[in-house]
């Protein structure tokens, strides 16, 4: 949470779900073509999520910031 002074405001950053079988690593720039998301993103955070009922990895997770 941030804070501007009249209340507290929820900054989130972009997010990337890819398969289990991806290679991705922090640093790798994506680039995308979603209309409003358009261009090139660095990955800043990579977390694998497992399976909710087994230990298995079920996909990946990517915080990504945009370059300009």
């Amino acid at each position: 949470m941030s804070s501007v002074g009249i209340g507290e405001f929820h900054i989130d950053t972009p997010k990337l779900a890819l398969p289990a079988t991806a290679t991705v690593t922090e640093n790798d720039i994506i680039t995308s073509s979603v209309m409003s998301f358009t261009g090139p993103y660095r990955v800043s955070h990579v977390n694998p999520l497992a399976d909710l009922y087994s230990s298995t990895l079920d996909h990946i997770e990517c915080e990504l910031e945009a370059i300009e």
